[in-house]
């Protein structure tokens, strides 16, 4: 339902799809353009045991001042991630550290510290999709965190 309500929020929807969000710390905005997220269902239909090294690539952790570490999903091939404002706060540039080790220079550029979220920018990669339901889960549906908790002590760990 929280997914579901924040694709609903107009200004969630202008935060990380449109133009007019101011950038961080009062950067300049112009010239940003929309992103394209798919909004379809996080996982299909299949076991998990066939999506889990798709779902795994996709999440990453966040390094910020190389001190705070955070969790962030790969949402569009052409580099984008999303993770969480208060690990960000005010940096304008992070690390994001690929389950395989590599490491990526990230700009953040975009924030609403309301919602908690971020999107970060990296160089366009090949990596699988995570996607955000629009739609409510049902009470019963099996739900999974998948993040990298502690930095890397637990990176990709699945629960």
């Amino acid at each position: 339902m929280a997914a579901r309500n924040l694709l609903a929020d107009k200004r969630f929807s202008d935060a990380v799809l449109s133009i007019e969000m101011a950038a961080p710390q009062g950067g300049d905005a112009v010239g940003l353009k929309p992103i394209k997220m798919r909004q379809d269902k996080v996982m299909p239909d299949a076991p998990l045991k066939k999506n889990i090294t798709d779902l795994r690539m996709a999440v990453a952790i966040i390094v910020v001042d190389n001190k705070r570490t955070g969790s962030g999903f790969f949402v569009s091939p052409d580099g984008y991630w999303l993770t969480i404002q208060h690990v960000v706060g005010t940096s304008r540039f992070v690390k994001v550290k690929l389950t395989t080790g590599r490491e990526l220079a990230g700009e953040v550029i975009r924030t609403d510290a309301a919602r908690d979220v971020a999107l970060i920018k990296t160089e366009p990669i090949s990596l699988p999709t995570i996607t955000i339901s629009p739609s409510e889960l049902n009470i019963g549906d099996e739900v999974y965190a998948l993040g990298s908790p502690m930095g890397e002590s637990f990176n990709a760990t699945l629960t």
